[in-house]
């Protein structure tokens, strides 16, 4: 159909011209400013509309999210692991601290309690005695 637009004649060839390849280049200030974001903790996404609106403040076209994760990873970042937490089990702490969100539960939903049962710890203990 383009052929017959530009009023050409179709070779049967395929151009391939599918898109402007945008690339940051080392050393700019659009990777300073991902360097900035992502250690705000930003994410790629917001990082990559951050970037985009100081291009547009620039005159310049927009990248993709792709160039900003290129540019990122190019800079070989320290990634810390997560490392896995217990929470709850048998520690007396986490007990204690979802006894008491019981206790706050029940009230929000209605249940009246006396004085005396919002003062008292699970052992029944009275909590202003023992401190």
């Amino acid at each position: 159909m383009r052929c017959i637009n530009a009023g050409e004649i179709f070779d049967g060839t395929i151009q391939d011209n599918a898109g402007r390849k945008h690339m940051i280049k080392p050393g700019s200030t659009e990777e300073s400013l991902i360097v900035t974001w992502m250690e705000s903790h930003c994410g790629f996404r917001m990082t990559t509309i951050m970037v985009n609106e100081h291009r547009r403040e620039e005159g310049k076209d927009r990248v993709s999210m792709y160039a900003v994760m290129s540019a990122f990873y190019r800079l070989q970042p320290r990634i810390d692991p997560i490392k896995k937490v217990q929470s709850g089990g048998n520690n007396p702490g986490w007990i204690d601290a979802s006894y008491n969100i019981c206790k706050q539960m029940q009230i929000m939903l209605g249940k009246t309690m006396t004085d005396d049962e919002i003062m008292t710890d699970k052992e029944g203990n009275d909590k202003d005695k023992n401190t």
